[in-house]
């Protein structure tokens, strides 16, 4: 976990790193069109993984023998449901971009690389559950160094428009893609007697289950973006955008610790080790989230510029929406390892519902406020439906979630040391 999340580090590091030049370069609106343009690409890949890449993962965790034919029928199954997120993708562009002619022509270009990200989703699901972090961590390497680097060059050349940012952007995690050229090698050969079909219904199977689940956390994360513009403007999704790219920092930790739970608590089921790694998450979540919020108000209008100062109060709200959520994602994971992905996708439904009422009715008064208020309700929905669901069936308090203890500080503390002496292989 603690590789994992120095490994995680380096997205959203990219991500804040490119963001004040992208900032500067472009400008409050040019920035919201780039992020008008990207935010369906995010929002459709999520839509037609179909939880298959998360199904990979557990199924390959638990039966190891059958890895080769899951990634295969996996990838068939991405391939077509890719083919359909593009279409209907490029259908809504027109509705999606508020009327912009601009915009919606390039939502249907970046709608061309659903297909690769899914792709590669599986690939990445496949790594996880064979628990081989080291190309998971390779993928998010090359992915935000391309992105970054790419930004910083097309900005010294004077190159960098909206449509080259979108291309950055874009084609950065198909590249870090490449990381997974070599997975075949970690294919065991199978046992007798399996039958194809048997494989496709179980990934269908649990991949469906979670699938609404995954949905819908990724609409409480993205659909925000994408309805800014149709509610509001350009100018207020610019502010979003920005302070989404600073708040995504507090959450480095967190996304290392539900993606290795998901893999080594479906091999073995450990409830104390699931609940220690939440409130360790939370802690270091905390830690993050105070120093960001305490200092954005000096660094963040010098950083991106005094244009972008609405967007400090607008950071702020969503840092303290994704602390919040940390308990109840690692909780989300522990359910989805044990077979009830059903009540997972249950706490994130009835937030997601409530997260769209809360944006239709405060976005168009409040613009990139609303939004972020929205997704604070939303989070906190979500967190403490998946936490009740978690502890009913694992029998556990549900302050063994949220209470840090004086143990957690000292288990931080000692692979803090660990990782700063030798990096664990």
């Amino acid at each position: 976990m603690a590789v994992a999340a120095i490994t995680n580090l380096i997205a959203p590091a990219a991500a804040f790193a490119s963001a004040p030049i992208l900032a500067r370069a472009l400008g409050v609106e040019a920035r919201g069109a780039v992020g008008a343009a990207t935010s369906p690409l995010l929002l459709m890949t999520a839509l037609a993984t179909v939880g298959l890449p998360a199904a990979v993962t557990v199924l390959t965790a638990k039966r190891p023998e059958i890895a080769r034919f899951a990634l295969a029928h996996a990838t068939l199954l991405v391939g077509v449901s890719g083919v359909i997120g593009t279409i209907v993708s490029i259908m809504l562009a027109p509705f999606l971009a508020g009327g912009s002619m601009e915009i919606a022509h390039l939502i249907s270009i970046t709608s061309l690389a659903i297909v690769p990200a899914l792709l590669i989703s599986v690939l990445r699901g496949a790594a996880s559950g064979h628990h081989e972090w080291r190309l998971v961590n390779r993928e998010k390497y090359i992915t935000a160094f391309v992105r970054l680097g790419g930004v910083i060059a097309l900005w010294l050349a004077g190159a960098l428009t909206v449509e080259t940012s979108i291309a950055a952007i874009a084609l950065s995690p198909i590249i870090g893609g490449l990381a997974y050229l070599n997975i075949g090698r970690l294919s065991v050969p199978h046992a007798g007697g399996i039958k194809s079909r048997t494989i496709s219904g179980d990934l269908l199977g649990f991949g469906t289950r979670v699938w609404v689940g995954s949905l819908s956390g990724i609409l409480l994360s993205r659909l925000d973006q994408v309805l800014i513009i149709p509610l509001s403007n350009t100018q207020q999704l610019g502010y979003y955008v920005t302070a989404v790219s600073v708040a995504e920092v507090a959450l480095v930790v967190n996304n290392a610790v539900r993606d290795v739970i998901l893999a080594s608590d479906a091999a073995q089921a450990d409830t104390a080790k699931l609940t220690m790694s939440a409130r360790v998450s939370f802690l270091v979540s905390i830690v993050i989230g105070i120093v960001l919020v305490g200092s954005m108000w000096v660094w963040f209008p010098w950083l991106f510029g005094q244009e972008f100062q609405p967007a400090v109060a607008v950071s702020s709200v969503l840092v303290l929406a994704g602390t919040i959520g940390v308990p109840g994602s690692v909780a989300g994971a522990g359910l989805s390892s044990r077979g009830r992905p059903g009540l997972r996708s249950s706490a994130l439904v009835i937030a997601v519902v409530i997260n769209v009422l809360a944006l239709l009715v405060l976005v168009p008064p409040m613009g990139a406020m609303g939004a972020a208020i929205a997704t604070l309700i939303g989070n906190i929905v979500s967190a403490n439906l998946s936490i009740t669901f978690f502890c009913r069936l694992s029998k556990t308090n549900p302050l063994d979630l949220y209470l840090i203890r004086p143990s957690d500080v000292r288990v931080l503390l000692g692979v803090s040391k660990r990782v700063l002496k030798r990096q664990p292989k």
